[in-house]
């Protein structure tokens, strides 16, 4: 039921002072054969679009190596604009959010590497930091801005929505967190006479939506009146839990949860159980993933994300795991994730 990927994947980069001395952009970028594959196609039908100019490229110098073809994430989007298939899920979907009642499940590096890949896809992402501890704002920014207005000061009706998004790059925008985040939870509590909680979050998310191919939300670990929020603004909701001794106890309750919002509020989103840090070398591992298949059944994403140090590593240079110049098995899993969640593998 489980698919392991094996085999390595193309290097995607992202370019910092170097790209914007040259092009006056910033952006992720892709090889050829990688965006092809991206888009669909085989890189022989992909290339006579890059030779006659119709999707622009970039040549880059790789130390004595001969110069490479590499695209950028912003002209694969136009790219897909100018042939009118946009990356977009076949049933609309766009709004992908992470819920864990369990802290300690990887549920943050998740969110963060697969905003960055649903990009690095050639879609237009808005990645939403509603978890007080702001790694994924760390990595995105490089720094924590106590002033930068969060979602806080959205609900607090001290600023728009549209001045809290930070421009990360061509392809990704940020919503970003701060410690001050924290009251937010009570914020909503405090209001629910006055406004309903399940629109917390939608309300205002639907203000500047049209603007987004995806919309990914990272969360705190708990069942919070804010987590509530946002399960009713997801059209899909992805539950990460580790294969460890209480993982099916950890899962349910987060899926017990979702189950009976989805019933009081009349919801109908997409949630998955999605295995992460996976020693699959252990044979304990392996039975856990195999009780979590058998009590959750097709609740549970056909892909398990393997342990990697990679993940902590990339983070600390902030970049996402598709960076990194070693053996990515982390990577491999994660884009079949990405694969699933927007619509590109055919199972949803």
């Amino acid at each position: 039921y489980f698919i392991f990927l094996l085999g390595s994947s193309s290097a995607l980069s992202r370019f910092g002072k170097g790209r914007e001395m040259d092009t006056g952009k910033n952006d992720y970028s892709l090889t050829v054969q990688e965006a092809a594959r991206l888009y669909g196609i085989s890189k022989q039908n992909f290339y006579p679009y890059v030779k006659d100019g119709e999707i622009d490229h970039h040549t880059v110098k790789r130390g004595s190596k001969t110069n490479a073809k590499r695209i950028f994430s912003s002209d694969l989007f136009s790219f897909r604009q100018k042939k009118k298939k946009l990356l977009r899920r076949p049933d609309k979907r766009k709004v992908i959010s992470f819920i864990a009642a369990k802290g300690g499940v990887g549920k943050s590096t998740l969110s963060y590497n697969i905003a960055i890949r649903i990009a690095q896809h050639g879609a237009k992402v808005l990645f939403v930091d509603l978890d007080q501890q702001g790694d994924s704002t760390g990595a995105l920014t490089g720094s924590f801005p106590l002033e930068q207005p969060t979602w806080l000061d959205v609900h607090s009706k001290k600023v728009s929505i549209k001045k809290t998004i930070v421009h990360v790059n061509e392809s990704l925008d940020l919503i970003p967190s701060t410690v001050n985040l924290s009251k937010l939870d009570q914020q909503i509590r405090i209001k629910i006479v006055e406004e309903n909680p399940s629109r917390a979050v939608s309300k205002y998310l639907n203000q500047v939506i049209d603007d987004y191919c995806f919309v990914i939300i990272d969360t705190a670990p708990a069942l919070s009146t804010l987590n509530t929020s946002v399960i009713c603004a997801s059209d899909i909701i992805v539950v990460p839990t580790e294969p460890g001794k209480f993982s099916v106890e950890a899962a349910g309750v987060s899926m017990d949860h979702i189950r009976k919002l989805s019933k009081e509020y009349n919801l109908k989103p997409l949630s998955k159980i999605v295995i992460n840090r996976a020693d699959t070398r252990q044979t304990a591992v392996l039975s856990n993933i195999a009780t979590l298949s058998n009590v959750f059944k097709d609740k549970c994403l056909p892909y398990v994300i393997r342990e990697s140090a990679i993940a902590e590593k990339a983070i600390l240079e902030q970049k996402s795991v598709f960076e990194m110049r070693v053996k990515k098995s982390m990577a491999e899993d994660l884009d079949s994730v990405v694969r699933y969640l927007i619509g590109m593998d055919g199972k949803n």
